[in-house]
């Protein structure tokens, strides 16, 4: 049909054999034979990739359209096409909980934004969302007892948490101090002492430079408290000295 499509004498239905086929390919697991074909025909297969991912998504099918995408991020000729397809991802990670997958995207995604002219601001408006959910969710997490009994997944939790609190301070100047102060909470939470002592030591430099007394009480309280904890390094102990100066 294809081939007759291009044929004069025959009316076109090249677009909707392309389409037809691409689906076949990629929903029958066959991408390479899919980069192949729309190699052959001149077409570009990180962009076909992505509007194909974004049609099952919207039908429901997101593990298919999560393959989709990440492949159409491997063909992205452009770093603006490479954050729409992870634009598309930070959702289908948030929906089904894959914080790992999800928390990688989101490094990629304030690296671009880092970078400048690459996100557009409806884009970063939605990375400043989800790091902002998952931020709080997470933290929460462990702030709860669920998980108190679960070191290595409380852990896990309370690096998340303090990664994307982390992330919203390097995009947010303003707020960066409380910010990093959350992040200090998270570790403090899950019994990361040693990161908590050297966040709250940052939100408290943070506080003071932007008159912010109360983070700034908050932060010192937040070293006290981690201080006395069990398994505190003595470096980083020695390192708060001016504490009684």
């Amino acid at each position: 049909v294809y081939k007759y499509s291009k044929d004069p004498n025959f009316i076109d239905l090249s677009k909707d054999v392309e389409r037809d086929l691409g689906f076949f390919y990629s929903t029958g697991g066959k991408t390479k034979e899919a980069v192949g074909f729309y190699k052959g025909i001149g077409q570009d297969v990180g962009a076909n990739f992505t509007k194909m991912g974004k049609y099952l998504k919207e039908q429901g099918k997101f593990t298919q359209a999560e393959k989709l995408f990440v492949k159409a991020k491997t063909h992205a000729k452009t770093d603006q096409e490479k954050a729409e397809v992870n634009i598309e991802l930070l959702s289908l990670y948030d929906r089904f909980g894959k914080t790992s997958k999800h928390l990688a995207v989101t490094r990629e995604l304030v690296a671009a934004y880092k970078k400048g002219n690459i996100l557009t601001s409806a884009q970063f408006d939605i990375v400043k969302y989800h790091i902002k959910k998952m931020a709080v969710t997470l933290q929460k997490q462990v702030s709860g007892k669920t998980y108190q009994s679960q070191s290595k997944l409380l852990n896990s939790k309370g690096r998340m948490a303090s990664e994307y609190f982390t992330l919203q301070a390097s995009i947010n100047e303003k707020t960066s101090h409380r910010a990093l102060f959350h992040a200090a909470e998270s570790n403090f939470a899950s019994k990361r002492y040693n990161n908590a002592i050297t966040l709250y030591d940052s939100a408290y430099k943070g506080a003071i430079a932007k008159r912010d007394r109360k983070f700034a009480a908050r932060s010192l309280e937040g070293i006290l408290a981690s201080l006395g904890k069990k398994g505190v390094r003595k470096d980083i102990v020695d390192a708060q000295n001016y504490l009684a100066q």
